[in-house]
């Protein structure tokens, strides 16, 4: 592997977890780019706190500058459009500095256009992807012109989850550049399994956005199912426009924190018994224009040594180590049945939290991680 001496990072975002990934990138200096959503939710304040948990990893917010009608006609004409007035002229000048570019998702007019100014610059371009070949948006013109355009000026292509694996597989050229490497890691020095809780009324937890899409109301209704022959308590951590039904009687208690600060989560989960992400795919029609891509919440709750219960939403399978934790999406009764097989037994709920936490501590280890990055940099 060749000695790099800085890599610039371009995302639509990014997690502790993705900044924990990047830390161990082979190279003197990496430098994050991330636009300002303006939007007040969980994700975005975790974004926000992210930064004091790394030390070589700058991040610096940007504004972004949407593309005039002449770059979107000479983009998907196949030419360039560096010398465009809309060009990002501050990311141009970051890529000259570098020696290698590493892009988060290839399927935005913004990817395609990094791509271009890495190919016209001759760096190296290095891409990461979580997408779906369920996204309908994917497979219509121009985001799969985009996709597999980016996707050839790429010199590696890295695969974050099993869906995306399965994706790029299919796309020309991609499978020869090609390997299995989630951006999204655990520190596992930070979470870890703590002592086994037992109680009399065990925790439910959940941690996301309160919006219809993340599969509160089901968990909600669900959990009135199990309260009648089990007692529980739900811890809720974060905020959206279904806030409101936290303050409706469900049959149990429910704690609400809108916000937990970074260094508060593993406690968070280490104090749950049992975590649950019962998110829902959104779908118009036939189409499917959203499914829970990753689950980093439900992988930090498995490196905690807390059971997990997720839904068949997107790539949350996978993550998975027992069949029996998954459950159908938006099906309040089979989330009920999935609730109670693990709340009524306190010796299947260790079991598998220890399962989780070996998977995880091996999976995301840091000499793990150190050595997909040498797989994904070999020239």
């Amino acid at each position: 592997m060749e000695s790099i001496e800085e890599v610039v990072v371009f995302g639509s975002g990014f997690y502790n977890s993705t900044l924990f990934t990047l830390q161990h990138c082979p190279a003197e200096r990496v430098t994050l780019y991330y636009p300002a959503f303006g939007q007040d939710s969980v994700t975005d304040q975790r974004m926000a706190h992210s930064a004091q948990f790394q030390t070589k990893v700058d991040t610096i917010q940007t504004r972004v500058h949407y593309l005039g009608a002449l770059d979107y006609v000479r983009l998907l004409r196949g030419s360039s459009t560096v010398n465009s007035p809309f060009v990002f002229k501050e990311v141009r000048r970051k890529i000259e500095q570098a020696d290698a570019v590493v892009l988060l998702e290839p399927h935005s007019f913004f990817s395609a256009q990094i791509a271009e100014v890495s190919r016209r610059l001759g760096r190296r371009l290095y891409t990461f992807s979580e997408a779906s070949p369920n996204l309908t948006l994917l497979k219509w013109f121009p985001y799969r012109t985009i996709l597999w355009r980016t996707v050839r000026l790429s010199t590696r292509l890295a695969a974050c989850t099993r869906n995306a694996l399965a994706l790029y597989s299919s796309i020309p050229d991609a499978a020869r550049k090609l390997i299995y490497f989630p951006i999204n890691s655990i520190d596992t020095s930070r979470f870890f399994m703590g002592p086994q809780r037992r109680t009399d009324r065990p925790t439910v937890l959940f941690v996301g956005r309160l919006e219809p899409h993340k599969g509160l109301l089901t968990l909600l209704r669900a959990l009135s199912i199990v309260s009648g022959s089990q007692p529980l308590r739900l811890h809720v951590v974060g905020k959206g426009s279904l806030s409101y039904l936290l303050n409706l009687e469900w049959g149990y208690p429910i704690t609400h924190d809108e916000f937990v600060q970074e260094e508060g989560y593993p406690s968070v989960y280490r104090e749950a018994d049992l975590f649950c992400l019962p998110s829902e795919s959104i779908l118009r029609g036939r189409f499917c224009i959203w499914e829970e891509v990753y689950g980093i919440v439900a992988l930090e709750a498995m490196a905690s040594g807390t059971p997990v219960v997720v839904s068949d939403s997107g790539n949350l399978p996978s993550i998975a180590v027992d069949p029996k934790q998954v459950f159908q999406a938006g099906c309040v009764r089979d989330l009920a049945s999935t609730l109670s097989r693990y709340l009524l037994d306190p010796y299947e709920r260790a079991r598998l939290g220890l399962l989780e936490y070996q998977k995880t501590s091996r999976f995301f280890s840091t000499g793990e991680i150190r050595a997909r990055w040498a797989q994904l940099l070999v020239r």
